[in-house]
């Protein structure tokens, strides 16, 4: 027989199941639980998961970043060292905040194009 511990024994069980299931079937195999115990597991479960979701995005926007910062500006752009930190810039920021701000500039140049 295998052992088991009381926090596996109530992960094992789907979110679904009642804490009152759980402490059931517990009982039924050697262990004393109550619903108080059932309820902290999961909730700290719950909490792990988002905090590894979490810093599984800040890996990948750190790293998005890094990549960036270490790509050559193609060759049109090699000239001028302004544009390739623009870029950069933008994609540090992510691509829909950086599409919300080109489309505000956008709109500075045709404003100006209209005034000139």
């Amino acid at each position: 027989m295998t052992t088991t511990s009381k926090k596996a024994f109530v992960l094992s069980h789907p979110e679904s199941t009642s804490a009152d299931d759980i402490v059931a079937t517990a009982k039924e195999a050697g262990f004393e639980l109550n619903k108080k115990y059932v309820h902290t597991i999961r909730s700290l479960a719950r909490t792990a998961k988002k905090k590894k979701r979490k810093a599984t995005k800040v890996k990948a926007t750190h790293a998005l970043a890094a990549h960036v910062a270490r790509v050559k500006a193609p060759k049109a752009l090699k000239h001028d060292i302004d544009d390739a930190t623009l870029i950069r810039a933008l994609a540090q920021r992510g691509l829909t905040h950086s599409e919300h701000l080109m489309a505000q500039l956008k709109e500075k140049f045709d404003e100006f194009a209209r005034v000139s």
